[in-house]
C-alpha cells in the first residue's frame, strides 16, 4: 500500500477522462489505486483500493487528497486510460485481452480476481523490458 505520492506512466494517444469523487476520512496518495465504497453508511466514498466485494475502481489519483471527515473533500482520479506498469501477477503475452486485478493500491496487479479488484484489460505485455499495459476504464465497473 502506498505511504507516499508515487508517479504514474500513463500511454499518450488514449482516451483519457477525469472525474472526481467524494472521499471518506483519510489520506489518498498521487497515483494511487481509488475505489468508491457501496457499503452501507459509507456509500459513494473513495478510497485507496483495498478488496472488499462493495469496493467498485474508479480510477487512479491524480493528487494527493486528504480529508478529516467524510466528505469534506473530492479526489480527482482518471477514470479511462492505458497504465504503464511493472510485469507482475504471472502476465504473458498470451494474456492479451485478459481482465486484471489489482489486490492493493499500487503494484499487486494479478490475473487472480481472489480477494483482488477488477481495473481493466492487458493491453500489451514487453517480456524483454518487463512491461505490461492495462487499459482501465472504470464506467465498465459501475
Amino acid at each position: 500500500m502506498l505511504a507516499e505520492d508515487a508517479t504514474r506512466t500513463y500511454l499518450e494517444g488514449h482516451p483519457t477522462r477525469m472525474a472526481s469523487h467524494p472521499m471518506a476520512a483519510g489520506v489518498i496518495y498521487h497515483g494511487s489505486a481509488v475505489i468508491v465504497n457501496r457499503t452501507a453508511g459509507q456509500d459513494g466514498l473513495a478510497g485507496p483500493l483495498t478488496f472488499n466485494a462493495e469496493h467498485v475502481f474508479v480510477g487512479f489519483a491524480e493528487e494527493h487528497a486528504e480529508a478529516s471527515e467524510d466528505g469534506e473533500r473530492r479526489v480527482r482520479c482518471r477514470s479511462t486510460g492505458v497504465i504503464r506498469v511493472p510485469i507482475s501477477g504471472g502476465v504473458v503475452p498470451e494474456d492479451l485481452g485478459r481482465q486484471i486485478y489489482l489486490d492493493d493500491d499500487f503494484e499487486s496487479f494479478t490475473k487472480a480476481p481472489a480477494n483482488a479488484v477488477r481495473v481493466g484489460r492487458v493491453a500489451s505485455v514487453n517480456v524483454d523490458q518487463s512491461y505490461m499495459d492495462i487499459a482501465f476504464n472504470s464506467e465498465a465497473y459501475e
